[in-house]
């Protein structure tokens, strides 16, 4: 017989706090926008709460694909 071992862990849940689109920052448990939240689980997969509410990423800038500006 084959033994199959594995390890599971919980993925981190990043938690939108602000409807501001803001990237000033990481994303905390009192300070987190969507933008953030986006950034922050590109950067370490894991879940991304949105609450309830109209969120409008407003940020202009070039086209770029790490989710700074322009989306």
């Amino acid at each position: 017989p084959r033994t199959l071992n594995f390890h599971m862990s919980a993925s981190p849940q990043y938690r939108v706090t602000k409807q501001l689109d803001t990237a000033d920052g990481a994303c905390t448990a009192v300070d987190c926008s969507l933008r953030e939240a986006i950034i922050a689980s590109n950067a370490a997969p894991g879940a991304v709460i949105v609450p309830a509410g109209t969120y409008i990423l407003s940020i202009a800038g070039p086209g770029e694909n790490l989710g700074q500006a322009g989306d």
